[in-house]
């Protein structure tokens, strides 16, 4: 539903997007990371329309992005991370303006419908520029749904939102994909990302350093792995054993469970449970010590610092 092929963006001698190909298929959620001034909201305005791309293009559903390009406009939902609000309408007047300018059939009903989903049903007479910036983010993931996009683009959905309206948030989102929607989702709230995301692409001085499902972002990790594994009696008895494996770096032993740093390939932990069970060791468990996203997240993009300060020195 969303792809980009080389999309690039320059502001003057500076290259905010460098050559972004992604793709975003119906009924996923897409987690789109980067630390700030990485390009996420560069590339948001170029999917929307708003600003041109200097090289490359951008399709949504089929449809090449344009900013005159109304049949692309209306494939698409938006919220961007401020609400930007007209003061003297209330909630309803200002989905009902929406709802006209969109076309929508059978509006008051799908308004009354979309209130409720976000949880704003009891508030609808307010003027909206009096909701707190948590509810202002409510509605404009109304104003989003408004007309049944198949397409979310979400920029900090869960900005201003206190621990119990992210949870609504993130529920509302996951219904959501379950209707079959592509959901691009740009979000500095790692476990909310986590959570709930099927793909996430990280961004970092305008470049993609990754795009993969959520639960191999870490395979993209340099450097060892941590494994743990549980025997049958004392570990220090297998501590030498261990440290003969190849591909093992270091180990620890406390009690019955060893931990071993190692290199990240499938072929060593294999390595590791051959060594132990020649050596008579019984296994009781084996697992990796997960890294969490945020962890994966800082990881790569200090790594791509490093290695452009070492390029550059070079």
């Amino acid at each position: 539903m969303i792809e980009t092929r080389g999309l690039t963006k320059r502001y003057g001698k500076r290259v905010a997007v460098d050559g972004v190909s992604l793709s975003v298929r119906s009924g996923e959620i897409y987690g789109f990371l980067g630390p700030n001034g990485a390009g996420k909201t560069t590339t948001i305005l170029m999917l929307l329309g708003i600003l041109r791309p200097d090289s490359g293009d951008a399709r949504i559903g089929g449809e090449r992005v344009s900013a005159n390009n109304l049949d692309m406009r209306r494939l698409v939902g938006a919220v961007s991370e401020t609400q930007h609000l007209y003061g003297d309408l209330s909630i309803v007047e200002y989905l009902a303006f929406f709802a006209r300018l969109y076309r929508v059939d059978h509006a008051t009903t799908r308004i009354e419908t979309v209130l409720d989903e976000v949880g704003l049903s009891s508030r609808a007479g307010d003027r909206a520029v009096h909701l707190s910036r948590g509810l202002q983010q409510k509605l404009g993931l109304a104003r989003a749904l408004l007309h049944d996009p198949p397409v979310l683009i979400l920029d900090e959905p869960v900005s201003g939102l206190d621990p119990h309206g992210i949870r609504e948030v993130r529920e509302i989102i996951v219904q959501e994909r379950a209707r079959g929607r592509c959901i691009f989702l740009s979000s500095h709230v790692l476990s909310e990302i986590e959570r709930t995301a099927d793909r996430v692409a990280i961004l970092h001085r305008g470049r993609l350093l990754v795009e993969d499902a959520t639960a191999r972002v870490r395979e993209h990790l340099p450097g060892d792995v941590e494994v743990e594994v549980q025997v049958d009696g004392p570990a220090a008895s297998w501590l030498d054993t261990v440290l003969r494996v190849p591909g093992v770096r270091s180990a620890t032993a406390a009690d019955e469970t060893l931990v071993v740093a190692m290199a990240r390939d499938p072929g060593a932990r294999r390595a590791l449970s051959v060594g132990l069970n020649s050596a008579g060791a019984v296994i009781v468990g084996m697992r990796e010590r997960q890294t969490s996203l945020e962890d994966a997240f800082v990881t790569l993009t200090d790594e791509s610092i490093h290695t452009l300060v070492g390029g550059a020195a070079g």
